[in-house]
């Protein structure tokens, strides 16, 4: 790893467990109003809040890990490390997309079709797997938030079918 990195890598680590931190200990405990009761844990207003910051703070935790560790010599390292920073821009490009046409695709076609992109992308090339996960996970998120947790989703394009599947 070259030193360079290393040091780019312990910042990362220590921002993300700095930012985490924060979130944890001093954002969400006077940020977020709590009901007194809640009939599901995972409905807590600060449920999902706490839950991406304690995942922030793992991640933190293994990049700094991680950095720390030798890492043994390895000739196409540099290689593979560009090929990941040129995924960078299509992705956001992606994730742009997702964004502009979010309201007019719905929470469930736009997801569906920005993962099978990112899939493809990414290089998957098993289509049973990629239509799998692209349709499977955008699914089962607007089903849990609009059966379980009763928020209503925008369905987008998809509204009158979406709604004849509750």
């Amino acid at each position: 790893m070259l030193r360079s990195e290393r040091t780019r890598n312990l910042l990362s680590a220590a921002v993300f467990i700095l930012l985490a931190t924060a979130i944890i200990w001093i954002a969400i405990p006077y940020g977020v109003q709590e009901p007194k009761k809640v009939k599901f844990v995972a409905l807590s207003p600060s449920y999902y809040p706490r839950l991406v910051s304690y995942c922030l703070l793992a991640l933190g935790c293994l990049i700094l890990i991680r950095s720390l560790l030798p890492k043994p010599l390895n000739p196409t390292n540099q290689q593979e490390s560009t090929s990941r920073y040129q995924l960078l821009v299509p992705i956001v490009f992606i994730l742009f997309l997702l964004y502009w046409f979010l309201e007019y695709l719905g929470f469930v076609l736009g997801p569906i079709l920005a993962l099978l992109a990112m899939l493809l992308l990414a290089g998957e090339r098993n289509i049973v797997a990629i239509l799998i996960i692209s349709v499977t996970l955008p699914l089962c998120l607007y089903l849990f938030f609009t059966q379980v947790a009763n928020i209503p989703i925008p369905g987008g394009i998809l509204d009158p079918l979406l709604l004849k599947l509750q």
